[in-house]
Parts: C-alpha cells; sequence; structure tokens
C-alpha cells in the first residue's frame, strides 16, 4: 500500500476535511484552524498560517493525545474548488428548471469562463 493510501485513510478515518490536489493534501491546522499543506507521498505538513509543521507521525499523536484537537478539525471546512463547482452546477440546474432559457445562457457562459481560466493556468504551469 502507497504511503498516499495511509495518509488518505488517516483524514477519512479522523473524519477531518481536507481537499486532496494530488500529491498535497489540504486540511485544517490542528493549531489554528487555517490552511495546512502535507505532502501525501513523504507525510511532511506544515501550516501558512502559524507555520506549524510536522509529519503524519506528529498529527496523529496530536489527534490521539486528548482528542481536542480532532474534534475541533472535524468541525472545520477546508474551501474546496471541485465541490464548491458542483454545488453550483446543482443550483444552476434547478434555477434553469424554473427559469430556463435565460438561465441556462448565464450558465453556458459561467462554463465558458471557468474553461478559459482552466486553460490559462495550465498554460502558466
Amino acid at each position: 500500500m502507497s504511503s498516499e493510501y495511509v495518509v488518505l485513510s488517516f483524514f477519512k478515518s479522523k473524519r477531518i476535511h481536507y481537499h486532496y490536489e494530488k500529491p498535497t493534501i489540504i486540511f485544517p491546522c490542528p493549531h489554528c484552524g487555517l490552511e495546512a499543506k502535507m505532502n501525501a507521498m513523504i507525510g511532511l505538513w506544515k501550516c501558512e498560517g502559524c507555520l506549524q509543521q510536522g509529519t503524519l507521525v506528529t498529527l496523529m499523536e496530536m489527534m490521539d493525545a486528548d482528542g481536542k484537537e480532532q474534534r475541533l478539525l472535524q468541525h472545520v471546512k477546508i474551501y474546496n474548488p471541485k465541490e464548491e463547482y458542483q454545488l453550483i452546477k446543482r443550483s444552476f440546474e434547478r434555477l434553469i428548471e424554473v427559469h430556463g432559457d435565460r438561465v441556462e445562457k448565464l450558465y453556458k457562459r459561467v462554463e465558458k469562463l471557468i474553461d478559459y481560466h482552466q486553460e490559462e493556468k495550465q498554460r502558466r504551469n
């Protein structure tokens, strides 16, 4: 089993909200609740907010110490653009059912704009 699956299993088993963009896992920092990033391949993490850092092992120890951090992190959500996109898409679909063509045209314009920005991002990388 790759270390990547071990790391992802940890977040799932502890019910900690995370966003995975291979090889990076973005999750709430157990110290400040802001975004922390972990390399799923090697298990090292760092918070860009409070600058705390560690390994998967230190994170596991923190969670098991008294459970306080785990309870806190189970209620902190990290912005997930893919999840957000799906929610917006479903909202548009419901609006199209009610309001029809005008909303559908707007939805197609938004889709085109998103595609444009994704292509721009790929060109820059």
